[in-house]
């Protein structure tokens, strides 16, 4: 991973659709993230997602600012979810992607995020960790924000995780599900 400041982006499926509206996500620029900073793009073609960068009209600073690092394996993907100072959460629904969101808000890391992505976790909007934004320049404005600051501790982290953000872990949210499965199966 880029030495810090750096930003972590999931694309949520494999498809030339999904990279062109991640590329508009930025408004066809990379130029807001910090010069020493990367956008780091997971779960992707990276050549493809690449030649979509390079083929904007600032090709060049894009590439200077673009890490891809492709489909990951659970466990690297784990490892670099835990590490990302920041989380880019592009121009597309939360009712398609809700786990990529749900992942960066119970992370504890900034996340700056379109509307639409948020959309079901209006109450994480916080403004400071949790910035929802409208378009591509707001976008680019958030993260280069988020990217400029220093790194949230662990001891942030763990103030964040307030009673909506518990509501997220995974033994919350499958919790209930043995308790249904033995409901169904004393029906059948």
């Amino acid at each position: 991973m880029p030495v810090f400041p750096w930003a972590l982006y999931i694309v949520p499926e494999d498809d030339a659709h999904k990279y062109k509206q991640t590329v508009d996500s930025f408004g066809g620029s990379l130029g807001c993230i910090p010069i020493d900073s990367r956008v780091v793009f997971a779960n992707c073609a990276q050549y493809v997602l690449t030649k979509q960068f390079r083929d904007c009209a600032f090709g060049e600073l894009n590439l200077s600012r673009l890490q891809t690092v492709g489909i990951l394996s659970e466990p690297d993907c784990q490892a670099v979810t835990q590490l990302a100072p920041v989380y880019a959460l592009g121009d597309f629904s939360a009712d398609d992607y809700f786990f990529i969101t749900a992942q960066a808000l119970y992370s504890g890391a900034r996340v700056i995020a379109y509307k639409q992505a948020l959309k079901g976790f209006e109450s994480f909007i916080d403004g400071q960790k949790v910035v929802a934004v409208e378009n591509a320049s707001q976008f680019q404005d958030a993260l280069r924000s988020a990217l400029t600051k220093p790194p949230v501790t662990s001891m942030d982290q763990a103030t964040h995780l307030h009673k909506p953000c518990d509501l997220l872990s995974a033994r919350n949210s499958f919790e209930s599900v043995s308790s249904l499965l033995q409901s169904v199966l004393a029906v059948a």
